[in-house]
């Protein structure tokens, strides 16, 4: 455990006790630093941990973040949909509506793509 520094001009032994109610190890912030304080509580009282829950412990984690998980990849796909996908199929939509494969075509020919077609130039 890690000493709490506290200079005593600042807080004196008796404040101490009172402002921390529990067991605790207190440094003083002294030129002799070795020093301990250890506050104790007025009442001599046994704190006792809770017992760990050493079985189960996987299904009990399952059963919350399950669903949880399940809703969030089901807002994902949903997001995914109607944010790329349905955007995407509309920008296609609308493009091959105005497009006009022989004009492209001729286009292509004229510029010299294609090696078993002339250009109407020629």
């Amino acid at each position: 455990m890690v000493p709490i520094v506290f200079p005593p001009f600042i807080f004196p032994q008796g404040i101490l006790e009172t402002l921390f109610k529990k067991r605790a190890v207190f440094h003083v912030g002294l030129p002799w630093h070795d020093l301990l304080i250890q506050v104790s509580r007025t009442r001599n009282s046994t704190m006792s941990l809770a017992k760990p829950a050493m079985r189960g412990l996987l299904g009990k984690r399952l059963r919350f973040h399950l669903p949880i998980a399940f809703a969030l990849s089901l807002v994902a796909a949903a997001a995914f949909k109607y944010g790329v996908t349905e955007p995407r199929k509309q920008a296609y939509a609308d493009f091959y509506k105005q497009y006009d494969t022989t004009k492209e075509f001729n286009n292509m020919r004229d510029a010299g793509v294609f090696e078993s077609v002339r250009p109407t130039g020629e």
